[in-house]
């Protein structure tokens, strides 16, 4: 085996081939301009011409994917440093409400949501026959 692994370098420092993976390279400068409250199809139009060369419908697609693999996996957003370089808040925007997100999901119960929703007891349930007592 080679120890200086010259190859695996290359690999890295190359530009991914699939569009998946050239959205996915440039995810954490996505993530961040989004972060900073640019439109998609704004960042989408950076990255066009810097040439991403993916299609609209796809790259929101890629972009929904990474925001659920960022959900799954508990990423952080980027930095508040990294948001204040790319566009200034306003103290007005820090002092509003933010809602709250519902607490996440176990990832050891793969039934967490449909027993967190049968809990709501929500659901309409459907009684073929009339409940006791009630005589037409």
């Amino acid at each position: 085996m080679n120890s200086e692994l010259m190859y695996l370098h290359e690999l890295v420092k190359a530009t991914p081939l699939t569009a998946s993976g050239r959205v996915a390279a440039a995810w954490t400068i996505i993530r961040a301009n989004l972060a900073a409250g640019k439109k998609l199809r704004e960042v989408f139009a950076a990255a066009e011409r810097d040439g991403l060369s993916v299609p609209y419908a796809q790259f929101r697609v890629y972009v929904h994917r990474l925001r659920k693999r960022d959900l799954r996996l508990g990423t952080a957003p980027p930095s508040t440093e990294l948001r204040s370089q790319m566009a200034p808040q306003s103290t007005e925007s820090l002092s509003a409400p933010v809602k709250q997100a519902r607490p996440p999901a176990n990832p050891l119960d793969p039934l967490y949501n449909l027993r967190a929703q049968r809990a709501k007891n929500n659901v309409f349930e459907y009684r073929p026959l009339p409940r006791k007592g009630l005589t037409q």
